[in-house]
């Protein structure tokens, strides 16, 4: 049912869902939805959640944290209009497996090799070459997206003779940490296309070029949350309000949603804006079609958790290779079941958030291998978990988009990140209320990220050169110090 003035639920107040509710609320139409925003849990925002740490004063992002104006240019926009200030913040990674002698970061060339002996080791030399030939040719798959649609990244790897150095200590690594997966096994099923995608999204993939600024908010998440909400002050807010099921279109035209104290409302419209097992969870058994439960159940989820604590035992033991981004391997099995465990990524949001010296130490732990020493502050989020099965539900995803005036948005529905979000989001209440980009509060831009393309010609066969050849002098010392064997030509699959 569609009218000039529908009354719109939307069932969470992530990214997606304030992102509806304030396009609804904030066009430059005359026509402007009555929205309910309905939370399950006690603060707004989901993932963008800020905490206040010791007493201190201190806001810290335990989820929600960095974003750049090139790659997030709605979010940026958006924040512009409401006027949230932003603070440019530096990001590095680094890398460091207890008992294999490999640690590295990306600060600078001396922390690339932190040690004399570091440069003659071939697995960073490997690690290198293989960097640079990723970061040159990865995006052929974005040139052609349907060839590659059913390739995952470990296939995609292995089929090119990436070596598992750069596997294991730099994209598995990476990726990992980005899309919360096993770093040893379900980060390879990742589809290669939405891998690359994401990596050129986020510029990581300059090898040499110079990268975007990186920013945060000013105060934290809970800053660009409040006034999100303060500008959409004829929204009526429920917190602590748990839907218990979403009924679909009845005969008398409307969407009925029932909380889980029984008390039934009705909308003309209903955005699900959780995850996509949620959302097939709230449309229950009885009243969910088969194709949105095939298309909804093809989407799944990871949960992690994240602890903030001064632990510095969970940084690399050498101070200089300290990153804003720390990729601890702690164990020594890498079989797929036992990985997640022993490998933890940590956070210094100390240098992330530009504190000084004298206000702490601040850390935050993805997922830690044990307790962290002293006081601790812990939160368990979820994150969508990519495999060959998301693309295609992606695909399809429109096919069930208004269904019966429900409508479902989430950054799982795209790669994942914070802009993805809010396009999500905004989406939904365009296609509600039939606007336009002319009428959206901000200028929009249905940004796409595919803008450096691989050299072609005589410049593409010059650099294919330059980085077959170190790839041909690693496989030669290979053969020299080891002794030589077909296999060593061929891409490795060790297993520990």
């Amino acid at each position: 049912m569609t009218t000039k003035n529908p009354k719109v639920a939307i069932i969470g107040s992530g990214i997606s869902g304030l992102a509806a509710c304030y396009v609804l609320l904030n066009s430059k139409s005359e026509y402007k939805a009555e929205v309910h925003v309905i939370e399950k849990n006690h603060h707004f925002g989901g993932h963008s959640e800020s905490v206040e740490w010791e007493s201190s004063g201190i806001w810290v992002d335990p989820a929600f944290t960095l974003f750049n104006k090139k790659t997030y240019p709605n979010f940026t926009a958006l924040l512009a209009k409401l006027n949230v200030a932003t603070l440019p913040t530096r990001i590095t990674f680094g890398v460091s497996r207890k008992g294999e002698g490999i640690a590295w970061s990306s600060k600078s060339l001396t922390t690339v090799f932190p040690e004399w002996r570091s440069v003659f080791s071939l697995d960073l030399w490997a690690m290198l070459f293989d960097m640079w030939w990723f970061n040159q040719f990865a995006l052929e798959v974005l040139r052609d997206e349907k060839k590659y649609s059913q390739v995952s990244l470990g296939a995609y790897l292995h089929d090119r003779g990436f070596s598992d150095s750069f596997k294991k200590n730099y994209i598995f690594p990476l990726l990992s940490s980005i899309w919360i997966h096993d770093p040893q096994s379900s980060v390879s099923e990742i589809p290669v296309v939405m891998a690359v995608r994401y990596l050129c999204n986020h510029c990581l993939l300059n090898t040499f070029t110079s990268s975007v600024e990186w920013l945060i908010v000013k105060g934290g998440a809970k800053v660009y949350v409040d006034a999100l909400i303060n500008s959409c002050a004829s929204a009526k807010f429920e917190r602590d309000a748990e839907v218990a099921h979403v009924y679909p279109i009845t005969d008398e035209g409307v969407v009925k949603v029932r909380l889980q104290d029984n008390t039934e409302k009705e909308f003309d419209h209903v955005i699900i804006a959780t995850s996509a097992p949620e959302a097939s969870r709230l449309l229950g058994n009885g009243d969910i079609t088969e194709e949105q439960r095939n298309i909804l159940d093809m989407f799944d989820i990871t949960e992690s958790s994240v602890v903030l604590h001064k632990d510095e035992t969970f940084l690399p033991d050498d101070p200089k290779l300290r990153s804003a981004w720390n990729y601890h391997d702690n164990g020594s099995s890498c079989n797929g079941s036992s990985a997640a465990p022993r490998v933890s990524l940590t956070a210094c949001m100390s240098d992330i958030m530009g504190l000084r010296e004298e206000e702490g130490l601040i850390l935050s732990t993805l997922n830690p291998a044990r307790e962290p020493e002293g006081d601790v502050m812990e939160f368990t989020y979820q994150h969508p978990k990519y495999d060959k099965f998301t693309m295609k539900a992606q695909e399809r995803l429109g096919d069930i988009q208004g269904e019966s005036s429900i409508w479902f948005a989430g950054a799982w529905a795209g790669d994942g990140f914070h802009e993805e979000g809010l396009n999500k989001g905004i989406e939904c209440a365009m296609k509600i209320m039939k606007y336009t980009e002319d009428e959206l509060p901000f200028t929009y831009r249905n940004w796409k990220a595919v803008e450096r393309q691989p050299a072609t010609g005589v410049i593409g066969y010059i650099q294919a050169i330059f980085a077959v050849v170190p790839r041909c002098v690693t496989a030669f010392f290979r053969c020299f110090t080891l002794g030589f064997h077909p296999d060593h030509l061929k891409p490795r699959s060790k297993q520990c």
